[in-house]
Protein backbone atom coordinates (compact mmCIF):
# COMPACT_ATOMS: atom_id res chain seq x y z
CA UNK A 1 0.00 0.00 0.00
CA UNK A 2 1.31 3.81 -1.08
CA UNK A 3 -0.53 6.67 -1.27
CA UNK A 4 -3.77 4.46 -0.65
CA UNK A 5 -3.12 2.79 -4.11
CA UNK A 6 -2.07 -1.32 -4.37
CA UNK A 7 1.78 -0.45 -5.07
CA UNK A 8 3.29 -2.55 -7.81
CA UNK A 9 7.04 -2.86 -6.79
CA UNK A 10 10.36 -4.74 -8.43
CA UNK A 11 8.55 -5.78 -11.87
CA UNK A 12 10.79 -7.59 -14.00
CA UNK A 13 10.25 -9.73 -16.61
CA UNK A 14 13.37 -11.85 -18.27
CA UNK A 15 14.49 -10.31 -21.69
CA UNK A 16 14.58 -13.48 -23.61
CA UNK A 17 10.27 -14.05 -22.51
CA UNK A 18 9.58 -10.11 -23.17
CA UNK A 19 6.61 -9.11 -25.97
CA UNK A 20 4.96 -12.44 -25.12
CA UNK A 21 2.32 -10.20 -23.05
CA UNK A 22 3.77 -11.78 -19.40
CA UNK A 23 3.86 -8.20 -18.27
CA UNK A 24 0.40 -7.71 -18.95
CA UNK A 25 -0.55 -11.03 -17.11
CA UNK A 26 1.40 -10.15 -14.26
CA UNK A 27 0.38 -7.16 -13.95
CA UNK A 28 -3.58 -7.72 -14.27
CA UNK A 29 -3.45 -10.21 -11.87
CA UNK A 30 -1.45 -8.62 -9.55
CA UNK A 31 -3.68 -5.71 -9.69
CA UNK A 32 -7.24 -7.58 -9.43
CA UNK A 33 -5.50 -9.52 -5.75
CA UNK A 34 -3.83 -6.69 -4.39
CA UNK A 35 -7.19 -4.31 -4.65
CA UNK A 36 -9.11 -6.95 -3.37
CA UNK A 37 -6.93 -7.32 -0.47
CA UNK A 38 -6.13 -4.02 0.18
CA UNK A 39 -9.35 -2.89 -0.48
CA UNK A 40 -8.93 0.52 -2.60
CA UNK A 41 -9.61 0.76 -6.47
CA UNK A 42 -6.25 1.60 -7.93
CA UNK A 43 -2.69 0.24 -8.38
CA UNK A 44 0.57 2.52 -8.83
CA UNK A 45 4.24 1.66 -9.55
CA UNK A 46 7.18 3.73 -10.13
CA UNK A 47 9.27 3.49 -13.39
CA UNK A 48 12.87 4.50 -14.11
CA UNK A 49 12.36 7.23 -16.50
CA UNK A 50 14.77 6.04 -18.91
CA UNK A 51 12.88 2.63 -19.47
CA UNK A 52 11.08 3.52 -22.65
CA UNK A 53 9.95 -0.15 -23.57
CA UNK A 54 8.03 -0.07 -19.73
CA UNK A 55 6.55 2.97 -19.75
CA UNK A 56 4.78 1.63 -23.11
CA UNK A 57 3.94 -1.07 -21.72
CA UNK A 58 2.55 0.80 -18.43
CA UNK A 59 0.85 3.31 -20.53
CA UNK A 60 -1.14 0.78 -22.68
CA UNK A 61 -2.26 -1.13 -19.43
CA UNK A 62 -4.35 1.88 -18.45
CA UNK A 63 -1.45 3.85 -16.36
CA UNK A 64 -0.38 7.12 -16.45
CA UNK A 65 2.52 9.13 -15.45
CA UNK A 66 0.71 11.29 -12.31
CA UNK A 67 2.94 13.81 -10.03
CA UNK A 68 4.00 12.14 -6.86
CA UNK A 69 2.39 13.85 -3.84
CA UNK A 70 5.08 14.52 -2.09
CA UNK A 71 8.90 14.77 -2.35
CA UNK A 72 9.83 11.65 -5.32
CA UNK A 73 11.29 8.85 -2.98
CA UNK A 74 13.39 7.61 -6.02
CA UNK A 75 15.93 9.32 -8.08
CA UNK A 76 15.11 9.06 -12.44
CA UNK A 77 11.31 7.65 -11.50
CA UNK A 78 7.61 7.98 -13.40
CA UNK A 79 5.14 7.68 -10.79
CA UNK A 80 2.07 6.21 -12.42
CA UNK A 81 -1.40 5.47 -11.52
CA UNK A 82 -4.03 3.05 -12.83
CA UNK A 83 -7.34 3.41 -11.87
CA UNK A 84 -8.99 0.83 -13.38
Amino acid sequence: MRENRCHLGRLVVNPAHRGQGIAATLIANLAVKGKKELKVTSCSLFVFSDNISAISAYQKLGFVKTQYPTDMPLADCIYMVSDD
